[in-house]
């Protein structure tokens, strides 16, 4: 089952679509899933580094590399180019 969650707590964290591809990107880039969510529990164990949204999280890994097929579903769907 994995190693239990930091400070023996389960947690929740909501995410948008949109945030979820923000992390579909950095996982594309190299940055394991385990690495991503083990920083947000580090992250929101503290006051001075805890973040209310998913996507402020993943904004430490920088712009992310929308895939073509996602582009043109934008299009398609909403003329969003």
């Amino acid at each position: 089952m994995g190693r239990p969650p930091i400070g023996g707590r389960s947690y929740l964290v909501p995410a948008q679509l949109s945030e979820l591809e923000l992390m579909c990107g950095a996982i594309r880039a190299g940055v394991p899933n385990e690495k991503i969510f083990r920083q947000i529990l580090v992250d929101n164990a503290s006051p001075e580094t805890s973040k209310l949204l998913f996507k402020q999280h993943m904004a430490k890994y920088g712009p992310v590399d929308i895939p073509g097929c996602a582009r043109e579903a934008a299009y398609r769907l909403c003329s969003i180019e």
